[in-house]
């Protein structure tokens, strides 16, 4: 009888993450990154595929039993950011696990983790997933049609006016003139003083005021590109989705991080 081979990692078992990884995944959960689209080819969908596309460069993950991205740092033999908030955001691992920070998955790991993709792509919300705008033009850049974009921003309904206010955690109340909401993206509400204390904070900060539940930009976005961009020779949707055109290197050559302290989110 024939002994059955044990499968070999193609690359070595990572049993903690480096510093460099610790920093990528801050990059990967403080920086505003967005999904355009998640696809899988029918055929051999656990060594080709799927892939996830990212914006503002429009960059592409394969997660394959050696996952990949065509972005410059990948490129350098890094485990980018891009992979890294796709395994943390997109397919929703937690940060302690091993599998976030891998440079080469098992068969039965990597099906735990497309598995897992495949259950969360159709629930992920706005803070994850690129705005309507920004999918339209990505699958006509795909098919070569031009697309149309209207200028005005959709308006989007107001959510109903429960629950606790996500500044400050105080009740809501029902009072409509001390009340306000994310007309622009998301439909959540607020206290109007909540989101002013926020939005001056920001500004003092020179930063653009922003939704504190989806991190858009308060008053919309700015003037809409018609066209795709290009930038660091890759094509870049950044400004369909509010993006500012300068990377944000906030989080780059920091002194350190701590693994799994990543989540810093300030209301005032």
């Amino acid at each position: 009888m024939a002994k059955s081979t044990k499968e070999k990692r193609l690359k070595r078992y990572r049993s903690n993450p480096t510093q460099k990884i610790r920093e990528r995944i801050e990059r990967a959960v403080t920086q505003r990154l967005f999904l355009v689209e998640a696809s899988e080819p029918s055929e051999c969908p656990f060594y080709g595929g799927p892939k996830i596309v990212l914006t503002g460069n429009v960059y592409k993950v394969t997660l394959a039993k050696v996952p990949s991205c065509d972005c410059p740092d990948a490129r350098k033999g890094n485990l980018c950011k891009h992979f890294l908030f796709v395994m943390l955001k997109v397919v929703g691992l937690p940060s302690s696990s091993p599998l976030v920070y891998q440079a080469a998955y098992l068969t039965e790991e990597l099906e735990e983790v497309v598995g897992q993709l495949r259950a969360r792509t159709g629930q992920l919300g706005r803070s994850v997933v690129a705005n309507e705008d920004v999918q339209t033009m990505y699958a006509a850049m795909k098919s070569g049609e031009s697309v149309k974009l209207e200028e005005d921003s959709k308006a989007v309904a107001r959510k109903e006016i429960t629950g606790d206010c996500p500044v400050c955690f105080d009740e809501l109340g029902t009072i409509d003139s001390r009340l306000t909401y994310c007309k622009h993206t998301c439909g959540t509400n607020f206290h109007a003083d909540c989101i002013k204390i926020w939005s001056q904070q920001l500004c003092r900060q020179g930063a653009t005021a922003t939704c504190p539940a989806c991190r858009q930009p308060w008053d919309g976005p700015e003037k809409k590109t018609k066209s795709p961009g290009k930038s660091e020779g890759y094509d870049n949707l950044g400004g369909l989705q509010g993006q500012s055109p300068d990377r944000d290197t906030s989080t780059y050559h920091s002194p350190s991080y701590y693994y799994g302290s990543y989540k810093r989110r300030r209301y005032y």
